[in-house]
């Protein structure tokens, strides 16, 4: 009989660590769980960010090609209003006023439409 408790006793506290165990390895599993769930949100909001950002950069790729295009034709259209008049021949103490209207006169242009007048440095030309 004596043996026969003994063996329950030893079965028994088997029991309760094998329970203990167990429970201890079922609460991890349920931890490991809230932690995938977890996870799985974060990792599905991480993807819909980097959706948004490519979507973003895709708008601002469009959006710069546009502003690229303004530019040129803005460039353009500056450039088409001037006129550069190459070959006179620089005089010391010019009047680039008096050199514009003659110029207006032969080509029988409005000189009221002449914003200015640029003088252009001659870089061939050497001093002594």
């Amino acid at each position: 009989m004596e043996l026969r408790r003994e063996i329950r006793e030893t079965i028994r506290i088997e029991m309760q660590q094998m329970q203990s165990t167990l429970q201890f390895y079922s609460d991890k599993f349920d931890d490991y769980e809230v932690k995938m769930k977890s996870y799985d949100i974060r990792v599905k909001m991480l993807e819909n960010q980097y959706n948004d950002l490519i979507n973003q950069n895709k708008n601002l790729k469009v959006q710069h090609g546009a502003l690229e295009q303004r530019i040129t034709v803005l460039e353009q259209a500056q450039l088409a209003n001037q006129l550069e008049i190459c070959g006179i021949a620089e005089e010391e103490n010019e009047n680039l006023t008096d050199i514009t209207s003659k110029i207006c006169d032969t080509f029988k242009l409005n000189p009221n439409n002449i914003i200015k007048s640029v003088p252009q440095k001659n870089f061939n030309k050497k001093k002594l």
